[in-house]
């Protein structure tokens, strides 16, 4: 909850970052995928030659957390504005906004019925929510040790680089994706540009 900075950062970042694995063929086939649709992960890496590369589902949402926290109008200067100003890559808001839907369909599908209860607080006229409910939660630590034992070393990096093996079929792109993203009004370190449109706020 801290104001951003080092040490804020870092905490959110042991929870969120590297979060590439591999399983086999075998597991891509049990959880309901094609393995011939699914990516490989490259043998360079140490994986092995029947490795899929995977996320802990966990570990991208608090990603997605991550990146609302960081574009929050009281953090955005501090991650982004200096670099951008209110001119961020075009993709920018449409990661946040796809950010939002999964958090919001996690949240759906997992959907939490404990209670929370209200008390009188002397510093406040109204009822003032609980929000200390008790609840029966996974080993998140036992989770988070495993996720930093098994993940893959510079994973975002080798993640960028992968390309495809020649022959390998690609999936049509959605006909809507072009225009989730709307239209670029600029261009910066050889990427599209969108400016935010935030009243009161525009350079």
């Amino acid at each position: 909850m801290g104001d951003p900075g080092p040490e804020v950062d870092a905490a959110w970042d042991r929870v969120s970052d590297n979060m590439m694995f591999g399983i086999s063929r075998a597991d891509v086939e049990r959880i309901g995928r094609d393995p011939d649709r699914s990516v490989k992960m490259d043998p360079a890496w140490g994986a092995g030659d029947d490795a899929y590369m995977v996320e802990v589902d966990v570990f991208h949402q608090i990603h997605c957390l991550n990146a609302l926290r960081k574009a929050l109008i009281t953090n955005y200067d501090h991650y982004w504005g200096r670099h951008w100003g209110w001119e961020p890559p075009l993709m920018f808001d449409t990661h946040l906004r796809h950010c939002t839907s999964m958090l919001l369909q996690s949240l759906m599908c997992h959907a939490d019925v404990e209670v929370i209860t209200h008390e009188w607080h002397v510093d406040q006229p109204w009822p003032f929510p609980n929000f200390g409910v008790r609840k029966q939660c996974r080993d998140f630590d036992r989770l988070l040790a495993w996720k930093e034992a098994n993940n893959l070393e510079n994973g975002e990096d080798r993640y960028l680089a992968h390309r495809p093996p020649p022959g390998t079929e690609r999936i049509p792109e959605e006909p809507l994706k072009r225009t989730r993203l709307g239209n670029a009004t600029g261009r910066r370190d050889g990427q599209s540009t969108k400016l935010l449109k935030i009243k009161n706020c525009n350079a």
